[in-house]
């Protein structure tokens, strides 16, 4: 009786791990990583493609005026928004790309084995379109805009590739959104 209970005692403990382990790298409201999970993981891809010389893609992607959002509908409505685009977002990117959510509005994605920038507009364009067709309840429609890089031989470290998919999405969301 006593090993059963040392046993229970173990498996509980360890099922406690992996729940802490778990809320700590996922995002509560949507259930995607979380910005420390995806830095973690954008690092390791990154280190694969600067030793082996693949390709890496990765965009950005804000909610356009989210803030009207949840002015008009209220929070709840809000958060509503954001589960159902991450949602749209898993349904439509490739299985081995990696979806995160960055922080607030923002997502992002990872496309590893991507070497040409068409390849990763389209995928962009295709969760865009998806988005933009979508209806979200209680709120109607929605657009998003997306900044998109890609590595190159050129980058000291996975930052550039951050910054530059930063500075793309600003680009997009100040020639008009939805782009």
């Amino acid at each position: 009786a006593h090993y059963v209970a040392a046993f229970s005692d173990i498996s509980v403990r360890k099922a406690a791990e992996e729940k802490i382990q778990y809320l700590a790298h996922h995002d509560a409201l949507t259930g995607l990583p979380n910005r420390v999970l995806l830095r973690d993981r954008f690092e390791q891809m990154y280190q694969r493609v600067s030793r082996g010389h693949r390709a890496l893609a990765m965009y950005f992607l804000d909610l356009d005026h989210f803030k009207r959002v949840n002015d008009r509908f209220g929070h709840a409505a809000g958060d509503a928004v954001l589960r159902q685009l991450a949602l749209l977002l898993s349904e439509h990117t490739r299985s081995t790309d990696f979806v995160a959510r960055y922080g607030g509005e923002e997502f992002v994605v990872l496309l590893p084995d991507t070497p040409h920038p068409a390849e990763a507009l389209t995928v962009a364009e295709k969760v865009r379109a998806a988005v933009e067709q979508a209806s979200f309840e209680q709120v109607g429609r929605v657009t998003v805009s997306i900044g998109i890089s890609l590595w190159g031989s050129m980058d000291a470290s996975s930052e550039d590739v951050f910054k530059r998919a930063d500075a793309a999405l600003y680009l997009a969301k100040s020639c008009g959104r939805n782009q």
